[in-house]
């Protein structure tokens, strides 16, 4: 809702830096009110999770986490990286309404996926790591 995705079109720098300026003259609500800063929070945070849903999925092909979490998990961060990737080619284009759309609705099944693969997780039996804790 605060348009940021129309402010820096640019990827992965955010107009050839790698931090945008701020203008920390509201204190606290800047972080939801800079556009630069809204735009370079989503960034962190799609990276970070596109981290941990990788990391999530190797590790549960390996079947360190549990059985039968493999498919969900690599399900899981399939759909990280759709919508990794249409979040870039969104912002690269300037928010198209369809490509903004279409963001939305991939995050909705991401959010979906995330929902069933820990509804799967909480059904797995674990796998212990030290020999006699079963």
């Amino acid at each position: 809702g605060a348009k940021a995705g129309m402010i820096y079109t640019d990827w992965p720098m955010m107009n050839g830096a790698l931090f945008p300026p701020v203008e920390w003259g509201q204190g606290a609500l800047t972080f939801l009110h800079d556009q630069g800063l809204v735009q370079l929070n989503h960034r962190i945070g799609a990276y970070v999770l596109l981290f941990a849903g990788t990391f999530y999925a190797v590790q549960a092909l390996r079947g360190r986490l549990g059985e039968g979490l493999g498919a969900s998990a690599l399900v899981l961060a399939g759909a990280l990286w759709l919508q990794a990737g249409l979040g870039v080619l969104t912002l690269i284009h300037a928010v198209p309404v369809t490509l903004g759309v279409l963001h939305q609705a991939v995050a909705a099944l991401v959010l979906a996926t995330a929902t069933v693969n820990l509804w799967l997780v909480r059904r797995s039996r674990p796998r212990m790591f030290v020999s006699g804790l079963r």
